[in-house]
């Protein structure tokens, strides 16, 4: 017998998945279902019908709907899919835009659905459109995707890094939901005096400071949670390591300020300007130049500090004190 008979004869049709017309389906994966899955993240020709569907952040479907948007706008006098010049543009952009992140979208412009099967920050800048153009702007700090709360978007390079230095000391302030009930004093006194959170070998010692505490309403006697809000400057994304080695499970966390800009107001998914208070603290505090003030809170030439500039090339002449001189003559 053949090799093809002696398989047919080992062959048990009755424990094969049966399929309609009373075939068999072929082992491994379905070729039209993992084209679809292409499909739905982006890859290969996308059909009519799939196009009519919610589109997904990460597509190039939504990149190709957010230039068409963007091209409508500029057929109506707005600055369209190529953003346009400062100086042609008949409005000021805000230095930050302050943004109220919900939890489990991912706080980065890239990997998003492809990778994470998480929504990312690209579908944000498209639901800001001309009002605030996001694609000229950056996140200020990190965020994990399980937090929420105010993210910054900034314009300025140099500001974001002003804002993100330890040194300057720019206070966060976030809201922790712990499970139990929580010591205020004794929580406090910890944190103060430094927690660290390291690996076993490698100290790494944050310190922050527990300014408000409350017990969570409608939970249970049974299983009661805490708000904690916390100030802090060099542990504002490591706030549930530091809970967590005081004794506390972390249920949520919630960024809630940054220096003096904070949620206010702001729900959630939802997005606004910097006041004219906030953006002259922050140019202030990064000695930013003019033309990132607020055309009402620019101050005069002489208030400001100026940078020294050193011309290597000009030649140096020193001025000698004259007392120092006469002794110098003496000698």
């Amino acid at each position: 017998r053949s090799s093809v008979a002696r398989q047919n004869a080992s062959f048990d049709r009755s424990k094969a998945p049966q399929v309609s017309g009373g075939g068999t389906r072929l082992r491994g994966r379905d070729p039209l279902r993992m084209l679809e899955t292409l499909h739905k993240v982006g890859i290969g020709q996308i059909s009519e019908e799939k196009k009519k569907k919610k589109l997904f952040a990460n597509s190039p479907s939504a990149a190709i709907e957010l230039v068409r948007r963007r091209q409508e706008a500029m057929a109506k006098g707005g600055a369209g899919s190529r953003p346009m010049a400062i100086e042609k543009r008949n409005f000021r952009l805000p230095l930050l835009v302050k943004y109220n992140k919900p939890p489990g979208k991912l706080a980065a412009t890239t990997g998003g659905v492809k990778r994470t099967n998480l929504e990312d920050l690209r579908s944000v800048i498209a639901k800001a459109g001309d009002e605030f153009e996001l694609d000229l702007y950056h996140p200020v700090g990190v965020m994990s995707t399980d937090a929420s709360g105010l993210l910054l978007w900034s314009r300025s390079a140099s500001l974001t890094r002003q804002l993100c230095d330890v040194s300057r000391g720019i206070v966060w302030q976030l809201e922790i939901e712990v499970y139990g009930i929580v010591e205020h004093k004794r929580l406090q006194e910890k944190m103060r005096k430094g927690v660290d959170i390291g690996e076993v070998g490698y100290s790494d010692i944050r310190h922050a400071d527990v300014t408000d505490v409350k017990a969570v309403p409608n939970t249970t006697l049974q299983e009661p949670r805490s708000f904690v809000r916390v100030s802090t400057i060099n542990a504002a994304q490591r706030m549930g390591d530091m809970m967590t080695r005081c004794g506390y499970e972390v249920r949520s966390t919630k960024h809630i300020g940054i220096g003096p800009m904070n949620l206010a107001s702001l729900k959630e998914d939802d997005m606004t300007a910097t006041s004219e208070d906030e953006e002259e603290w922050c140019c202030r505090m990064a000695n930013l130049p003019l033309s990132l003030w607020p055309p009402s809170r620019r101050p005069e030439e002489e208030e400001r500090v100026e940078e020294v500039v050193y011309d290597d090339d000009a030649p140096f002449v020193e001025e000698l004190d004259p007392e120092f001189e006469q002794y110098v003559s003496t000698r």
